[in-house]
């Protein structure tokens, strides 16, 4: 069935996506990054090796999204303690910073806490990620130890990632204002966007490894909204993304109106080989006005 919304038609005639393959490759051993001990914690055993091929073997349930991310290789390492419960750290290799950022987006909800490029920490996890590696360091259960030691063994390993990387510049094109950055997904897939927020459609924008894209929540004074930014390779490309969203969604050209469903506002626009749209806005002034402070940024 036809999804009911608001559109606002305003389409404006005006880098390239830079994929992981245009990243030096870095020969560095995740064992390198990994110390042998941590306090009273201690290295048990032999490391554990994964590559693309055997990754399932290991987390057969998310494998696919890691895979969608251009993941590489992974090292995962066990130190036990006499008293307390064992913590585990993976080390990713998502083979670009572009993967591990868009990896760490994935799943994110937790406050940072400082550690890496960007972290986060929920009870007995810390997620965080640098260049392009993703870690994550957990145990079963969480003490006072067990917290201290997790927080120690990430900052050690940051420390020894010697690149420094940061985010997509497509971030930068977002309204500061407003922006939830624990709810903020950054992709290349359309599978990645149904799994967030699921529009209807069969890639409807036309989502490729070519393309980049961002969706974002915003507290704003009327509500929630969110905002999805597509970068294309070329404004031709663009242009056709834009007329298949419109069509799909059998949009008259220049025109609003209200959803009948939602009762929100939806409003899209093509800004040269940008496409973006507003979801759920609570009036047409409130998508309007996301989408002129994009297209400025853009600009």
């Amino acid at each position: 069935m036809r999804m009911q919304m608001a559109w606002i038609g305003l389409a404006i005639p005006l880098w390239m996506f830079v994929s992981g393959c245009g990243f030096p490759k870095n020969n560095m051993s995740l064992q390198e990054l990994l110390p042998e001990q941590v306090g009273e914690w201690r290295r048990a055993g032999a490391d554990q090796e994964f590559d693309s091929n055997t990754l399932y073997d290991y987390i057969n349930g998310a494998a696919e999204v890691y895979l969608r991310y251009s993941f590489q290789r992974l090292q995962v390492r066990e130190y036990t303690h006499p008293e307390q419960p064992s913590i585990t750290a993976e080390v990713f290799d998502m083979g670009s910073p572009q993967g591990a950022y868009g990896m760490f987006t994935f799943s994110r909800e937790g406050p940072g806490v400082g550690v890496g490029t960007e972290s986060e920490y929920v009870p007995c996890v810390l997620r965080f990620w640098k260049d392009r590696y993703l870690v994550a360091i957990y145990a079963d259960h969480e003490t006072p130890a067990v917290k201290e030691a997790i927080l120690a063994l990430g900052r050690r390993i940051a420390a020894a990632i010697r690149e420094e990387a940061p985010p997509p510049d497509l971030i930068r094109m977002l309204p500061v204002a407003g922006l939830v950055s624990t709810n903020l997904r950054y992709f290349r897939d359309p599978f990645c966007l149904s799994y967030h927020f699921p529009i209807g459609g069969e890639n409807v924008f036309r989502l490729t490894p070519e393309t980049e894209a961002v969706l974002a929540t915003y507290q704003l004074e009327e509500g929630r909204t969110r905002l999805l930014l597509v970068r294309y390779p070329d404004s031709e490309k663009a242009g056709a993304a834009w007329e298949e969203v419109a069509r799909h969604f059998q949009l008259p050209a220049g025109t609003a109106f209200p959803a009948l469903e939602r009762q929100t506002w939806v409003g899209g626009r093509q800004v040269g080989p940008y496409v973006m749209a507003v979801f759920q806005a609570a009036s047409e002034q409130a998508a309007r006005r996301l989408l002129d402070e994009v297209s400025q940024n853009l600009r």
